[in-house]
């Protein structure tokens, strides 16, 4: 299925590291982070939403997806980057 294998790699190559959620555990993580490529995944990730609500099942089901969209927006408002992309 398309919209589950896009959010699948959208997610492990692009969210996950860029978000900072596994920095511990994986430290070039940081090395790899790309605010605008977030940006731009983040951006696929709505439009794919959009596609109806078995789309939107598989982006809940998508391993990592909220846990790293709610980590980027924490650590955002925490350092006081809201104006940001």
């Amino acid at each position: 299925m398309f919209p589950e294998e896009t959010a699948s790699i959208l997610t492990k190559t692009v969210l996950v590291p860029t978000s900072g959620i596994f920095k511990d555990d994986n430290p070039k993580h940081e090395l790899n982070a790309d605010t605008e490529a977030f940006c731009n995944a983040l951006n696929c990730i709505q439009n794919l939403s959009s596609a109806g609500d078995n789309t939107r099942k598989v982006l809940r089901d998508c391993e990592n997806l909220i846990d790293s969209l709610v980590y980027y927006i924490r650590r955002t408002v925490d350092d006081k980057n809201a104006d940001d992309k």
